[in-house]
């Protein structure tokens, strides 16, 4: 019977990128031949200490030459609980869509951990596989049985530092920011292969030393006694083959416990991450020289390390356009190597970048904190002061805090202004009016005063709104019921008051008190008629004048008169100005 399935591609094994949680231990391409569909399996390695719940990854497909074939496919890993070194995908077969698939790349887009922090990669991460680590001392058992005695007693690899990982001599996967092996808690310092190397060599000069001594001594012998030449030359010989591995052994031991400790490790130690440093391997030599603080001048070997990692950090966020993260670690790094001049010429190339983003992205999506951190970084560079005045107010204006948009707007120097007219003007312009129509109180006058703020190219805009604001004026006042009601009740004259007219949360308010029974004060919302008169009707509740009763009411006002509605329809009860 034919098999189900046919392996078309196998991934290379533990494909790793820098910082990401898991390493893709293994994948393959298949195609299952009942039904032509092309699956692929992979299967993923949590390196983290953190438990992963979930997983996003996005599979390229492509055909028999490397070729990319359409969309990538995102698939998603849900409900999981994988602990640090667990393995888990195997089970899942990825249907891709494209039956010439031949070969695939995996990319991880997001791990999401147990305690909900979340890692991303990104679409310009470069993947690799893992070294291999190679056999510890595979031709020097004796010695490799001394290492497990005196450092680890699980140690089968040699110690390898890749990217920021190091992998333990157990085999363990660590992160650079680990001092000891997670598994089988090993300080890394004491398993550098250069120690051991290094600690070799030295006994074998000791030994040459002893050998030497004692190849004098026989040869003394042979003259004082010829007869004993032979015997002695025997001895020699025996000694010889026996007495060197005697001796490394005592003398491994004997040092182990004085001078290794104190002398010839730490030294080793300190060229080993010496080495490391001379070679570019900034991270590995940054947790060697920590792990040897107030040695020699390790501390301020720290130092250097560190400003060697944020400066190479700092080029490649250059090489990549993030200008930001590039200007911020260059700034802290002040004269070290060249960072001020890459400062230097970050700042156009940080302006050009952070300018078309504030004018051409959309306000409502776009999040302005880190455009703010980027020119606060240059703010005496060309017109970034203006421009972080300008993030200030879109901030204020998505956060509907529309006084403090204003005011930040108002700030701007008249010739940056001028020099973006039509962008800044139309800012301007909205701020202006959402603080009008969303303050908590303003009078006429100081609407009519904001109003005046408006640039030219935008009066047009409200306009008939605010042209009515100040006829309000003329409705102020007293007004005196025109008909004599003592028939009807044995209170008279009754009287109108109109005291003042503001704006509230966009809405015409005003005062006014119905002299009546219950002489109550009351307030109502205004809305404009603009009947050739310029009333304003008042809904409000109040006493009416021929009955006791709380009941809604209108009240339209003119300059001249006003008018009373009831629910029962009709406008009459005049009442003339006073």
């Amino acid at each position: 019977m034919a098999e189900r399935y046919t392996k078309l591609y196998t991934l290379k094994a533990n494909i790793y990128t820098e910082t990401c949680p898991v390493i893709v231990v293994a994948g393959a391409l298949l195609k299952d031949n009942n039904n032509g569909q092309i699956l692929a399996q992979f299967k993923y390695k949590n390196i983290s200490s953190r438990k992963i719940k979930a997983l996003t990854v996005k599979v390229i497909a492509k055909d028999t030459v490397g070729r990319i074939l359409g969309e990538p496919v995102v698939n998603q890993y849900l409900d999981l609980s994988i602990a640090r070194d667990e393995e888990f995908g195997q089970k899942t077969a990825i249907s891709l869509p494209n039956e010439n698939t031949r070969e695939c790349e995996v990319h991880i887009i997001e791990v999401a951990f147990e305690n909900n922090e979340i890692w991303q990669g990104s679409d310009a991460t470069s993947y690799d596989s893992l070294p291999a680590q190679l056999p510890l001392m595979k031709d020097n058992p004796e010695l490799l049985k001394q290492y497990h005695i005196d450092i680890n007693g699980k140690a089968k690899y040699e110690l390898l530092t890749y990217k920021d990982l190091w992998l333990c001599s157990c085999g363990a996967i660590n992160r650079s920011v680990e001092t000891e092996c997670h598994i089988c808690k090993t300080v890394l310092s004491h398993m550098n292969e250069v120690n051991i190397q290094l600690l070799t060599e030295h006994c074998n000069d000791r030994l040459e030393e002893e050998r030497a001594k004692r190849e004098a001594a026989e040869r003394k012998a042979a003259e004082d006694a010829e007869k004993k030449r032979v015997a002695s030359e025997q001895k020699k010989k025996k000694i010889t083959k026996i007495g060197i591995a005697a001796v490394i052994a005592a003398f491994i031991i004997a040092i182990g416990f004085g001078i290794t400790t104190k002398v010839i490790i730490p030294n080793i130690n300190y060229k080993s991450a010496l080495s490391l440093l001379d070679n570019g391997d900034y991270n590995a030599a940054l947790l060697a020289f920590q792990n040897m603080s107030e040695y020699k001048d390790a501390d301020e070997k720290v130092v250097e390390c560190e400003n060697w990692i944020a400066y190479e950090n700092a080029k490649k966020s250059m090489d990549a356009g993030d200008y930001t993260n590039a200007m911020m670690q260059f700034c802290q790094l002040n004269d070290f190597q060249d960072s001020r001049i890459l400062a230097d010429e970050c700042k156009p190339l940080l302006y050009e970048s952070a300018i078309n983003e504030i004018i051409g992205s959309d306000y409502t999506t776009k999040d302005y904190t880190q455009l703010r951190d980027a020119l606060s970084l240059i703010k005496d560079y060309e017109d970034s002061n203006q421009y972080l005045k300008m993030i200030d107010g879109i901030v204020a204006f998505k956060q509907e805090q529309y006084q403090n948009s204003f005011e930040a707007f108002k700030d701007i120097a008249p010739e940056f202004a001028s020099k973006y007219a039509e962008w800044y003007e139309g800012w301007y312009s909205a701020s202006i009016y959402m603080y009008v129509f969303h303050a908590d109180k303003l009078t006429i006058n100081e609407a009519m005063e904001l109003y005046s703020m408006v640039p030219d190219s935008h009066l047009a805009d409200n306009k008939e709104f605010f042209e009515v604001l100040p006829l309000l004026e003329k409705c102020t006042g007293k007004y005196r019921r025109e008909k004599d009601l003592t028939e009807k009740t044995s209170h008279g004259p009754y009287y109108l008051n109109v005291n003042s007219f503001w704006m509230e949360e966009g809405s015409i308010m005003v005062d006014v008190q119905y002299d009546n029974n219950s002489s109550t004060l009351e307030i109502g919302t205004v809305g404009l008629l603009n009947d050739g008169d310029y009333n304003f009707v008042i809904s409000t509740s109040c006493y009416n004048s021929y009955s006791n009763k709380n009941m809604s009411i209108s009240i339209k006002i003119g300059p001249s008169k006003a008018y009373f509605q009831n629910i029962t329809g009709g406008w009459g009860d005049v009442c003339v100005r006073e």
